[in-house]
Parts: structure tokens; sequence; C-alpha cells
């Protein structure tokens, strides 16, 4: 049977992202909390995209309990993309705080409650 090829680009990214919030907690690393990688990647280094002098900082956030605030150092250079990859925004010196550190609120989906100050 042939399975047409949007099948895998449609599932691709989501899996992806399962098998990293998968790997995290594998090592300890629970959702709302940042893994710092201590040493650059290389060409052993599992993942799709990385490059090989950028120091990495990725978490998974968890809103199923409601939106969070989202604190950002000075001089971070990131963004926050959804599970599926799609951009949300960007932090550091393309986003809004400019490189000076900021805090933002990611809201669920479809989220109609009380929003937290300081985001």
């Amino acid at each position: 049977m042939r399975v047409p090829s949007h099948a895998f680009v449609n599932t691709f990214l989501g899996v992806n992202a399962r098998a990293i919030r998968h790997g995290f907690r594998d090592i300890g690393v629970k959702d709302n909390k940042i893994l710092i990688f201590s040493e650059l990647m290389d060409a052993k280094s599992l993942f799709l995209t990385a490059n090989a002098d950028t120091v990495y900082c990725v978490g998974m956030i968890d809103l199923s309990n409601g939106p969070m605030v989202l604190e950002t150092p000075p001089e971070a250079l990131g963004t926050i993309d959804d599970y599926w990859w799609r951009w949300v925004i960007d932090f550091g010196a393309p986003g809004p705080d400019r490189g000076l550190g900021g805090k933002y609120l990611p809201l669920p989906p479809g989220y109609d409650g009380i929003v937290p100050e300081g985001g």
C-alpha cells in the first residue's frame, strides 16, 4: 500500500516534538523546565536542525492547567513555537524585549479565564 507523502509531512513535526519531550522526561527534565546544553552540538547530536555554534536552551511549556508567565534572560535569542513547530513569537533581539530580557504570557488555545499579571 502506498502512503501519500502528505501523511509523512503532516505528522513529522508532531512526532519530532513528542520524541524530544519523551527524551527530556527520560533524563528528568519536566515540562515547564528548561534544559540548557553544556556543550555545543556536533555530528553526533540527535537533533534535526542543530548547528555547531549555538548554545541551546530547550523546554516544553505545558499550558493544560492554564497560562503561565515565561521570563527570558537578557541577551537570549530564541523563539517560542507550538507543538507542531508553528511560530508563536520571537524573544531576544528580534522579539519585543529587544534583547533586554522579558516576560511572555503564553495562553492555552481558546483560553478565556483569568490572565496572570506580569506577562
